[in-house]
């Protein structure tokens, strides 16, 4: 008889690490919640369409993807504002560990990965982090879920940059309490942590939220020298802190690199935001009420009568978190438990986050904003309660902690915090629109915290799957119209055929507009959210290749030219705009006003009720033109003058800067020959019967070289943000390349960083193996 246990055994070694990983029985519980509320995602069925997410993140994965199965280095987002960095703008995370997935994987499945595992690594995090302070697997299990249920996790999980950062800060301080611990009882397992903690904040940086990564960085450093200890020990520590930091630059050193190239020239560069930038997205102290129920200014996920109504006191505009809920049974948990010793440096992170947050509103704000946001050069203040969610952490996990260690709380606590959670539940209902959500929300939290509240008074102490999840549960309920604003199927893109030239969006839309005003009718959030690829928003046609000029979102590292020309032609009237619009190659305009003065043409009604339209512009520039008669222009008002003088024809003249004014050659017979534009490369063929100008149709910056037949030459500034490169008269071959010597800097030092890592993981071990 044949004998199937052999064959059944890689099987069955599949099965019981699926259960490990789970937890096993009642523990797997919230774990397997996580992997049921990620498997959507995971398998592209859905995905996060709100705000940045879909509007311009999506449709910069789908630019990766088409450039790396082309073969291409994405330098350039060709796509965005006469083409824009890509690699060298960390807030497109493509330095992240996913990307390599675009190869493989259809884009809504490897942009729906993203994440689920931003989902998972949250909660893995926190758990590694309590369990690194010395909680037991109750206390971390209990910890892990309260993190991942708050309003604050799932609000920047909705960025597709920002969840990234905060799924990965506990991680980052589960290292440095590791190091901190290890630094003091085993020196090997002290260097693999600083290993580690370089890991983390290798992938911190390359996620690209500043204000996470400083947070985190800066708790980290508290972690590991506040505490108690000899002058040599925390000299030890403070060592092994720095080497992490050391080698974790290295392992980022490709994101850094090309961040400082593209970054030099960008529009945020050279910039210090003044104080109404700064304080930005402030916080009104209004916002607490979130603690007594979720969403107490109406439901972010509509747009009727429900919907969100406290713009007035949050700078016009909808809140940067969605929702900073933290939980009635997280809060009932820890007021159960927390004594005062245990709050700590936490308690002290998280009250100064809450504070912070409050930004303009402070007292004696400006000082303080321009102080925290290294002069003008970090924004928005809300921020501050990420620090409020990571102290979610170890303050739950020592709570929890207690009520593994057999504590029961007095029946004077016990009553207090019943009393507190109801009375916190009635204060919301009562001052919160009516809605059945809320209703049963409320009705869900209070029987999570009944749960708490009566086991820990009996003395019982559930299972540790059954507490984690029934704070995910509850987390997740109050969270419900943050998950339907944000969530819905995959994006579709723009049927719309470009390839004749960019398009010219001038369009202001709110996502949550204030009161009386009528923003394109009143449809739930997500299907609002979607119109971005119906009227070709700014970005959001990238996804199938739709080029666009003078994207007003400029976001980190577009180029200061671009960004300043830009601002200009939206300053100007439609018939002054045109010959902007044609010299940065627009064909076609998205509006939504009615009508346009020519020479634009109406093409289409956008929308069934007219509020957005397609216009054409003829006459748009080639993306690839020779000049032989050039406009010498001392600064930019003179390029603008240039390119409105009637005598200026695009087909021969071009503008470009020099001390004095005038006008030099004349217009001759020139063509391109030939053209292959690459991303971050022209190769091109020019012939000309005088010296010229070969002008690409992309926007400048000082990373690009030039080639004229092989000898190098100087690019110059186009029509004041354009590329230009001189050519003697004849036939000659141009070449434009995007340099790749910061990258190539950047991979050395990460190979450096790499085998730095290896070697301290290896001493580290040796010394382990010595000490047995």
């Amino acid at each position: 008889m044949h004998d199937g246990s052999k064959n059944d055994a890689p099987a069955r070694r599949a099965a019981d690490r699926l259960r490990r990983a789970l937890g096993g029985g009642a523990a797997g519980a919230p774990r397997l919640l996580l992997l049921l509320l990620a498997a959507p995602l995971a398998f592209g069925l859905l995905n996060v369409t709100y705000r940045d997410a879909g509007m311009v993140h999506f449709p910069v994965r789908a630019a990766v993807q088409r450039a790396l199965r082309a073969g291409e280095f994405p330098f350039v987002l060709e796509e965005a504002a006469c083409g824009q960095p890509l690699a060298g703008n960390p807030n497109w995370g493509f330095f992240l560990p996913d990307t390599p997935l675009l190869f493989v994987l259809p884009l809504p499945v490897a942009y729906g990965v993203h994440f689920a595992l931003a989902l998972l690594l949250g909660y893995w995090g926190a758990r590694r982090w309590a369990r690194a302070e010395g909680a037991d697997r109750f206390a971390a299990e209990c910890a892990a879920a309260a993190f991942v249920g708050t309003g604050i996790f799932l609000s920047a999980w909705s960025f597709y940059n920002a969840g990234w950062a905060l799924a990965l800060a506990p991680a980052a301080l589960a290292a440095a309490a590791k190091l901190r611990r290890n630094a003091e009882r085993d020196a090997a397992a002290a260097r693999r942590s600083a290993v580690e903690l370089a890991c983390c904040f290798a992938l911190l940086f390359c996620a690209g939220e500043p204000v996470v990564f400083f947070a985190a960085a800066g708790a980290a450093a508290l972690r590991v020298l506040l505490p108690a200890g000899t002058a040599r020990l925390r000299l030890r520590a403070a060592a092994l802190f720095a080497l992490g930091g050391a080698i974790g630059g290295l392992l980022a050193a490709p994101q850094l690199a090309t961040s400082w190239q593209a970054y030099a020239f960008s529009a945020r560069g050279g910039v210090v935001y003044d104080f109404e930038n700064v304080a930005h997205w402030s916080s009104p102290p209004s916002a607490l009420l979130e603690q007594a129920a979720p969403f107490p200014f109406g439901r972010v996920d509509l747009r009727d009568a429900r919907g969100f109504a406290a713009q007035a006191a949050n700078d016009g505009r909808e809140p940067y978190f969605l929702s900073l809920h933290l939980g009635f049974a997280a809060l009932a948990l820890a007021a159960l438990f927390l004594r005062r010793r245990d709050f700590g440096l936490w308690a002290w992170l998280a009250a100064a986050g809450a504070l912070f947050s409050f930004g303009s509103h402070l007292p004696g704000a400006r000082a303080l904003l321009w102080a925290l946001s290294l002069g003008g050069r970090l924004r928005y203040p809300a921020k501050g309660w990420n620090l409020v969610a990571l102290a979610v952490v170890p303050l739950v996990a020592a709570a929890a902690a207690r009520w593994s260690a057999g504590e029961r709380p007095s029946a004077r606590r016990t009553a207090l915090v019943a009393a507190g959670v109801g009375a916190l539940a009635a204060a919301g209902l009562a001052a919160a629109p009516f809605d059945v959500w809320r209703l049963v929300a409320t009705i869900v939290a209070l029987g999570a915290a009944a749960f708490f509240v009566v086991a820990a008074r009996r003395g019982a102490r559930p299972a540790a799957g059954v507490v984690a999840a029934t704070l995910l549960v509850a987390g997740l309920a109050a969270a419900y119209p943050l998950l339907a604003a944000v969530v819905d199927r995959p994006l579709d893109v723009p049927p719309f055929d470009a390839r004749g030239g960019r398009i010219f969006v001038v369009r202001r839309t709110h996502l949550h507009p204030p009161p009386g005003v009528d923003d394109f009718g009143h449809e739930p959030t997500r299907v609002y959210m979607r119109r971005g690829a119906a009227e070709l928003w700014p970005h959001v046609g990238g996804a199938r290749g739709v080029p666009y000029a003078f994207d007003p979102d400029v976001d980190g590292s577009h180029s200061k030219l671009s960004a300043v020309v830009g601002t200009r032609v939206e300053a100007l009237d439609w018939a002054r705009r045109a010959p902007e619009l044609r010299l940065a190659g627009v064909s076609f305009v998205v509006t939504d006003e009615n009508e346009l003065p020519p020479p634009y043409r109406p093409l289409a009604a956008l929308r069934p009720d007219g509020a957005a339209h397609l216009f054409a512009l003829d006459g748009a520039a080639p993306r690839v033109r020779a000049a032989t008669r050039v406009w010498r222009a001392p600064d930019l008002a003179a390029v603008y003058a240039a390119h409105q003088d009637p005598a200026f024809d695009p087909r021969s003249d071009v503008a470009l800067p020099s001390t004095t004014g005038g006008v030099e050659g004349t217009a001759a017979p020139a063509r391109i020959v030939a053209a292959r534009e690459r991303n971050g490369s022209l190769e091109a063929e020019v012939e000309a019967s005088a010296p010229a100008v070969v002008v690409w149709s992309r926007a400048f910056q000082p990373a690009y070289h030039a080639e004229v037949d092989g000898a190098a030459a100087v690019v110059v500034p186009a029509e004041g943000h354009l590329i230009g490169v001189r050519v003697p008269a004849g036939r000659h071959e141009v070449r434009i390349v995007w340099s790749r010597v910061p990258l190539d800097c950047g991979l050395a030092a990460a190979a450096l960083g790499l085998a730095a890592a290896l070697l301290l993981v290896r001493s580290g071990r040796r010394g382990a193996e010595g000490g047995r």
